[in-house]
Order: structure tokens, then C-alpha cells, then sequence
């Protein structure tokens, strides 16, 4: 049997764990400017996640997304890590 990957390794956790230590590092940067922070990504990923998960999107459900390369976009797609 294949070796399981380590949930605490994935996207979302590891950029959990960056927000509780730097929140307010910059994790990316837009061209015109706007930036967000280790604090407010994982913040935007858990409210995307609870609007999943009300929607009734659950662990191991196939979604596609259709968004264009943006902040919310990251937000979706962390979200759904959760």
C-alpha cells in the first residue's frame, strides 16, 4: 500500500501554519499593487470553505471551478482544501 501524503503538508495547512506565525507577511502581490497577507489568505480560504460546505461540497466531491487568475480565485481553490 502507497504511503498516505501527510494532510498537515497540503496547501491549505502549511499556509494555515504561516498565518498563525507571520499573519501579516505578504504572501502575494497584485500588479496594480494590492496585496494579501498570510492572515488575510487563510481568513479568505475558511470563509470560501464554509460557503462550500454549505453548498453541500464535501471531502472527496469532484468540483470545478471557473475562475480567473485572481485573489478570490486562490481563495476558491484553497478553500476547497478544507
Amino acid at each position: 500500500m502507497a504511503d498516505r501524503v501527510n494532510p498537515n503538508l497540503l496547501p491549505p495547512q502549511l499556509i494555515r501554519d504561516r498565518a498563525r506565525k507571520q499573519p501579516d507577511r505578504v504572501f502575494m502581490q497584485h500588479v496594480d499593487g494590492r496585496t494579501v497577507t498570510y492572515g488575510e489568505l487563510h481568513g479568505g480560504n475558511l470563509l470560501w470553505a464554509g460557503a462550500f460546505r454549505r453548498a453541500g461540497v464535501d471531502r472527496g466531491h469532484h468540483v470545478a471551478t471557473m475562475m480567473p487568475s485572481s485573489f478570490e480565485g486562490y481563495h476558491a481553490w484553497l478553500g476547497l482544501g478544507w
